[in-house]
């Protein structure tokens, strides 16, 4: 078994507090996003999450 990282982007601080996560594992600091409809999200970060393959 291998152990390796996924990136995930966390777009919602409803999201984020959803997956009970503390707040230190996300790198880099937020930053906004524009989406598909032309709407401003804002991402928590990217957080890598182990992953087993």
């Amino acid at each position: 078994m291998i152990d390796s990282g996924a990136a995930l982007n966390v777009i919602s601080s409803h999201t984020f507090e959803q997956l009970k996560l503390p707040k230190n594992v996300v790198s880099p600091p937020p930053f906004a996003l524009r989406s598909f409809n032309d709407q401003l999200a804002v991402t928590l970060g990217t957080m890598v999450l182990p992953i087993r393959v």
